[in-house]
């Protein structure tokens, strides 16, 4: 019996700042090392600015050739915060006002004993058809879409937010598509040029699609 074939998976870090040598994508490999945990392997990282026509570009070309999106931040208040918008836009679907979101994004900021902004309400609209994935640590909801041909997971982009709203309601929608495991052997060589490793272990080159060899 053959293992399951992994799906194809895409990490989309958007934001103009990540494109600075100012900013690391951290969260790309959290998320990385947690798929691999489900016994999943990343296909494909971009990372793209906050320019509209840049945005829709990567998501088109993402979801054209790949089964799961992960996309990260965007979800903010500001213009700049494009996520949501741009893949309701190239989705064809509506941004759906949601006012229990809105009370609970209000709740936060009364909590601090402070009035929310008028441009966080944008943060309440939910792209139709997606389930709201909550944010225990911030005003922006993540978003879990099943569009058919693709499963589409918009996250925060804040580390302390995204990191428990991907392991606690992200994570359980990908439990379905777990393998058994990802199994990793390193062996490690000094004294010899790639090159020349290369030569000596081409025999041992996988003929399969489900195992991978890398001279690092």
């Amino acid at each position: 019996m053959k293992p399951k074939k992994n799906l194809k998976i895409e990490i989309m870090a958007i934001g103009s700042e990540l494109l600075t040598p100012y900013f690391q994508d951290t969260n790309s490999l959290f998320l990385t090392e947690r798929l691999n945990d489900l016994g999943m392997e990343v296909s494909y990282k971009t990372i793209v600015g906050d320019d509209w026509d840049d945005l829709a570009l990567s998501i088109k070309q993402a979801l054209s050739r790949t089964d799961v999106i992960i996309a990260i931040g965007g979800l903010g208040p500001t213009q700049d915060d494009r996520t949501r918008e741009a893949f309701a836009t190239v989705l064809e679907r509506k941004l759906i006002f949601n006012k229990e979101l809105l009370q609970k994004i209000e709740g936060r900021f009364k909590h601090r004993g402070l009035s929310m902004p008028a441009v966080n309400k944008k943060q309440s609209y939910v792209i139709d058809g997606a389930e709201i994935l909550e944010n225990r640590n911030g005003t922006a909801p993540g978003l879990w879409l099943d569009t058919g041909s693709n499963k589409i997971i918009l996250l925060p982009g804040p580390p302390h937010e995204l990191k428990p709203m991907f392991d606690e309601s992200a994570c359980p929608h990908l439990q379905e598509f777990k393998t058994d495991y990802t199994a990793r052997k390193v062996l490690k060589i000094t004294g010899l040029t790639e090159s020349k490793i290369d030569t000596l272990i081409l025999d041992l080159y996988p003929d399969s699609p489900y195992l991978r060899m890398t001279i690092l």
